[in-house]
């Protein structure tokens, strides 16, 4: 029960963090935006964001611990590829760097729920 406990706790914290990367993730790809097009407006739309429109179904559905940091493992791993897909394609060097960030930052995020992931199953 303690060790449950610990881990849910754990569980909290990083989702949590990780919300707060995607908040500043959407801040830095907005003033990116308005450095690049000043003046316009993004467009807006209601979709999910791209690290997560392949696993969004299963996400929303999902029922267990193990199965939920499977899919926010896929998830980051899948964001870290888009940014740095991004940086190598960007052409101008402070985007290319931004992308960079982005990318390591989905790194550090992936290493963290790996290892609460083996946490949860026993590793």
């Amino acid at each position: 029960m303690v060790m449950a406990k610990r881990v849910e706790g754990m569980l909290a914290d990083e989702f949590l963090q990780l919300a707060g990367e995607k908040r500043k993730h959407a801040a830095q790809m907005s003033g990116l935006f308005e450095r690049l097009y000043p003046g316009m407006k993004p467009l807006e739309f209601n979709a999910p964001p791209l690290d997560t429109l392949p696993v969004c179904d299963e996400m929303m559905r999902v029922g267990d611990v193990e199965n939920a940091l499977a899919l926010a493992l896929i998830s980051e791993a899948i964001g870290r590829d888009i940014y740095r897909k991004l940086q190598r394609m960007a052409g101008d060097e402070g985007v290319a760097a931004l992308f960079g960030e982005l990318a390591a930052i989905k790194e550090n995020a992936y290493e963290r729920l790996l290892g609460l992931y083996n946490e949860v199953i026993g590793e």
